[in-house]
């Protein structure tokens, strides 16, 4: 088992830790064995290659309309063609397939062990509003035939890990369609990133870590027969359920300007899935229950000093 933190490889986010030695002995001093990388600009020659166990490939967490070619709801989301077209990088979804297909390529230069993409679709209007355009299993499908399309032929040597949300696609609360989803991929080298902040948002009743191991003890009973498919885990946590209910039941104004509203939506994510440690020792017997092969403590910090703080308490609360 291998114990992870993630890293957000662009300069602006290395901060204080802007160079190679630094951020090797920040492994070193919080017994980690390296990071899971997403690239967000120019990769940063601070970062080791070495240590780059696993790399999060990029995402959007509205795509169906784009990989639908419903260029009118494009239009009605964002306002106007140019705002998409800047939004995803082009005037198709043939912009977001070569971005993650680079960075499969990148990932394979790396020698990262595996990868991970989210399975997902929220645009921010639902986001506000918690009602949803598409069903789990129409986005489930979309994903599962992009991924195919991207592994076609290829000889890619890492796992491909498939990370649930709290949102429409996988979620980790209905096993069926689990292993619906792996059942459609084609590549064999699959399996799931299980985050467990992410599984704690689709209960808005959590009021404690007590209930919150309960409630994942629980969904990995549902999931008991596909649990060999859990390689990894994210590992942060928030207990924020009431926030969102009652988010959702005053209500918002929300903007007309597409990236007000995206501004809205964000702020009201980073407020609910805050990435913050699991500070109960519950989570001890939960990780030996799933037994992965890679654990990460991904937390929000924007130092490397405060990261340091938050791994440690984990590491704490880990018995490590």
């Amino acid at each position: 088992m291998k114990f992870l933190t993630n890293l957000i490889a662009n300069k602006d986010c290395l901060q204080d830790y802007c160079d190679r030695e630094k951020l090797n002995n920040f492994l070193k001093e919080t017994d980690l064995d390296g990071f899971e990388v997403i690239c967000t600009g120019d990769y940063p020659q601070e970062i080791d290659d070495s240590k780059v166990i696993g790399l999060h490939l990029p995402f959007f967490n509205a795509w169906m309309d784009l990989y639908k070619g419903d260029f009118a709801a494009l239009d009605e989301e964002y306002g106007g063609r140019k705002v998409w077209q800047q939004f995803y990088g082009g005037d198709s979804f043939d912009a977001v397939y070569r971005q993650i297909e680079n960075q499969l390529d990148f990932a394979q230069q790396l020698g990262a062990e595996y990868v991970v993409m989210h399975v997902v679709e929220i645009g921010t209007t639902e986001t506000l509003t918690g009602h949803f355009k598409y069903s789990h299993k129409e986005v489930i499908d979309a994903l599962c035939d992009v991924a195919n399309r991207l592994f076609k032929d290829k000889d890619y040597t890492f796992a491909l890990l498939f990370e649930n949300l709290w949102w429409q696609g996988f979620d980790f609360t209905d096993p069926q369609l689990t292993k619906y989803m792996l059942d459609k991929i084609e590549y064999q080298n699959k399996g799931i990133m299980l985050d467990i902040g992410h599984l704690m948002h689709t209960n808005k009743d959590l009021q404690s870590w007590e209930e919150a191991a309960e409630y994942i003890h629980k969904m990995l009973d549902k999931h008991s027969d596909l649990l060999c498919y859990v390689k990894g885990v994210h590992l942060h946590g928030t207990l924020e359920g009431v926030f969102a209910k009652e988010f959702y039941k005053n209500g918002v104004d929300i903007k007309e300007d597409f990236w007000q509203r995206f501004a809205q939506a964000y702020d009201y994510v980073m407020k609910v899935d805050a990435h913050r440690p699991f500070a109960h020792e519950s989570i001890k017997g939960i990780i030996e229950k799933i037994s992965p092969d890679y654990v990460v403590y991904e937390f929000s910090d924007k130092t490397m000093t405060k990261r340091k703080e938050s791994v440690d308490l984990q590491n704490k609360y880990m018995g490590r």
